[in-house]
Formats: C-alpha cells, structure tokens, sequence
C-alpha cells in the first residue's frame, strides 16, 4: 500500500476520513474496510455533496477501541516476493 501525506497523521482531528485513508490508519486493505461499513462497525457520513465514500472519525476511534491494540495491525503490510516465470518455446523448428 502505498504511502499517504504526512497529513493522516492528524486524522484524529478531521471530521471523516476516506475509505483509503481508513485502511491506512488500520494497515488494512480497502475492501477490509468496506466490510467494517457493511457489517455497520464503521459509520459513513451522509452528505448529499459528497460522492465518495467519507468515514467518521468518531466511528473509526470507536472501533480502534473495541478491537484493542493487539488486534490493529501496526506493522506495515508484507510486500510479496518476486515471481518467477517460465517461458517454453514449443515450436519446431
């Protein structure tokens, strides 16, 4: 997951955050979070300007409380390893 502005640092302080900001103060993926909002654990502001998904930031704390420290993930994501591939050639020549 790529890294976000220095500004999520204070996202106790914005009203909601977006559903890319929220898997990044969980270290989730998006549809984890996606998942938090279907199963109602996360609320979604509700603004008729707004076409994105917006999250509050009430809800996220609420929800960081009731999963504790050591169920928040707070070490970065494992990147995957190389791959490797194989190439035959089956043509005769």
């Amino acid at each position: 997951m790529p890294a976000l502005s220095n500004e999520l640092e204070l996202w106790r302080e914005r009203n909601s955050l977006s559903v890319r900001e929220t898997a990044a103060v969980f270290r989730r993926s998006t549809s984890w979070v996606r998942d938090r909002i279907t199963d109602r654990s996360l609320a979604v502001l509700h603004s008729p300007n707004r076409s994105p998904t917006e999250i509050t930031v009430s809800s996220i704390a609420a929800l960081i409380d009731r999963l504790g420290p050591e169920r928040v993930q707070m070490s970065p994501p494992r990147r995957r390893g190389a791959y490797l591939r194989l190439i035959v050639d089956n043509t005769v020549s």
